[in-house]
């Protein structure tokens, strides 16, 4: 999806937005509309969007005042709504207030209105230049620094029980069967369900959520120890440390080709630490209370040196970073920072087999997902023609190999099976290729091979008429698809297979989600790198493991999983304190666009 795509998308999604209908019920004799609780939503946040006296909330919704919960109906009072108001109402999304800037409005008359310090206005927008604002601008207000008391600006707390989003066609008998519940108990927490089930809706489910914690759980309920999980201690205040390279020392600019590099490191920071800071403030509307330490990290050793003494004083739960690999291991192998978890959110290539403080490596290794590459063309392709082509510059073909291979009681690996041929990788190979090829079967071409000029190369052959007779399944590398001067038309024809550690659904609700919220917050969007929604998943995978299930869930966070916008979370324990991530996909290039076919 190409930029200006992408920004068409935003803009219809905030204009749909603007003119959804609203519900209206008649509660204890009294015109209401309903507004369905979201995540962060706040009762002053409530009372701001429609105008209408806490009070009044509170007479029509009494049990408001013990809390809010997502997914809850709450109700309006339309007669009690002050109509003067409503018409310049701020729109509310989460805990934010978004508030169209009148004439003559200034940062301090914006702060008296909301009752919000002037700094955490400005902490939530960081477009706002020399503190100056302009007719038309959209302020962000954060509804949880607002200054009353607590039980109005509490963000709604997360359903204990399970969410279910409805999809087109689905019926209530299907859903009960599907959760083994009855329909008697669905429509009891779901205020009856007078309306039915609408595509796209949200329902709760009469069943816990497995990381519900278990002191929440009322008695005789599943625990999650039950669940061969360790017990939660939800953790309200985490400490975490991100260590970015925003601008890099004179040390670093040996390791880059001139200033362009160096201001790209500078931008992938900004990036990161944007995606971050975003699910930090969702987290925040889910009750944590966050004290986030951001170092400026480069690779070079004086700031290795200086960020080993900030985390030494500092006492941190978790810590992002660095983006070097060197400086990742020097300073996470560090003697003095033994108790401190680091999470790497970079390299694949990552060596953590020496180091001596617990440690996660995001994404897969190369071994991980040549593993699954191989069981994938074996399970899928089994019957039909596979040749692999080996010892090429940069190959993987003996992880490829090994892989497909079985391992005996002695150790050895012999293939077991269904095989493959091989044919080696040289500048002439165009006819030995041709009559390893069968004219009447599905040809599956495995090239393992992340050498750039090698695999340009390589596609040029295939590219010759003499292949066009040919059925071919191509399966390659990841690192393929960064390459820009292949040819997609072809690799489109070859139904292009590679196994990859992080894909993004371009037409996902979560992805369109976080492109508004960007796009708002920043006027620009992310990179094609990724680097925001990397630092989104991250933080609200590990912070946000820590807000639920307390320090336990580091120990032991391979007994959760969990896919994000970008990155998927299954991670295996080494033994020694650090965990790699062994999640994986493969997905195949289908007229144009890219389909998941397996997940591991």
């Amino acid at each position: 999806m190409g930029m200006r795509a992408i920004l068409t998308v935003i803009l219809s999604l905030f204009l749909l937005g603007q003119v959804s209908a609203q519900q209206k019920v008649i509660k204890n004799d009294e015109a209401c509309y309903i507004h369905l609780v979201e995540k962060g939503n706040t009762l002053y946040g409530i009372s701001k969007q429609y105008a209408v006296g806490i009070p009044d909330l509170f007479r029509v919704n009494p049990d408001a005042r013990l809390g809010i919960t997502v997914g809850q109906e709450l109700y309006i009072p339309i007669a009690s709504i002050d109509r003067k108001e409503a018409r310049n109402s701020p729109e509310l999304e989460g805990s934010i207030l978004f508030h169209e800037v009148k004439k003559g409005e200034t940062l301090y008359s914006l702060g008296k209105t909301y009752k919000v310090d002037i700094n955490d206005i400005l902490e939530a927008n960081l477009n706002i230049i020399d503190g100056t604002l302009s007719k038309g601008q959209r302020v962000r207000i954060p509804t949880s620094k607002v200054q009353e008391e607590e039980a109005l600006v509490e963000p709604a707390v997360r359903d204990s029980l399970i969410l279910h989003e409805v999809l087109p066609g689905e019926t209530l008998y299907g859903i009960t069967k599907l959760y083994n519940i009855t329909e008697d108990s669905l429509r009891n927490v779901n205020g009856g369900l007078p309306q039915g089930l609408k595509a796209g809706s949200t329902i709760r489910i009469p069943r816990y959520r497995d990381d519900f914690s278990s002191s929440s759980h009322p008695k005789g309920s599943m625990s999650a120890m039950s669940l061969g999980r360790p017990e939660s201690r939800p953790m309200k205040e985490v400490t975490a440390a991100f260590l970015l390279p925003f601008s890099l020392t004179g040390s670093d600019s040996s390791l880059f080709r001139g200033k362009s590099e160096l201001m790209r490191m500078t931008d992938i920071a900004f990036e990161f630490y944007r995606g971050a800071r975003y699910a930090l403030d969702e987290l925040e509307d889910e009750g944590l209370r966050a004290r986030v330490i951001v170092m400026d990290v480069g690779s070079g050793q004086q700031d290795i040196d200086k960020a080993i003494l900030s985390l030494e004083k500092e006492k941190v739960d978790i810590v992002i970073g660095p983006m070097h690999r060197g400086a990742f291991k020097l300073i996470s192998e560090n003697q003095r920072m033994n108790g401190v978890h680091f999470v790497s959110p970079v390299s694949k290539n990552l060596d953590i087999s020496q180091n001596s403080t617990s440690v996660s490596k995001v994404n897969a290794s190369s071994e991980v997902q040549m593993g699954h590459l191989a069981r994938f063309v074996k399970e899928s392709y089994g019957q039909d023609n596979i040749v692999v082509i080996s010892n090429a510059k940069r190959s993987q073909f003996e992880e490829f190999k090994k892989a497909w291979m079985v391992q005996d009681s002695l150790g050895n690996y012999t293939f077991q099976g269904k095989t493959f041929s091989t044919l080696e990788w040289s500048r002439g190979m165009e006819t030995s290729l041709q009559n390893a090829l069968s004219p009447d079967k599905e040809n599956v071409i495995v090239f393992p091979c992340a050498e750039r000029s090698v695999v340009t190369e390589f596609m040029s052959k295939l590219a010759m008429t003499s292949f066009k007779k040919f059925n071919i399944t191509l399966i390659g590398l990841e690192e393929w698809l960064t390459y820009d001067n292949l040819d997609m038309e072809l690799l489109n024809t070859m139904n292009l297979t590679v196994c990859v550690n992080k894909f993004i659904d371009s037409n996902s609700q979560n992805f369109m989600d976080f492109m508004q919220h960007y796009y708002a917050s920043y006027n620009t969007i992310p990179s094609k790198d990724g680097y925001a929604f990397q630092a989104y998943d991250i933080t609200k995978y590990y912070i946000g493991g820590l807000l639920d299930h307390g320090r336990p869930f580091i120990d032991h966070q391979d007994r959760w999983t969990e896919e994000g916008i970008l990155l998927g979370f299954k991670m295996r324990s080494r033994g020694d304190g650090s965990f790699e991530n062994m999640y994986s996909l493969i997905i195949q290039n289908q007229d144009q666009e890219f389909k998941v076919l397996d997940k591991e």
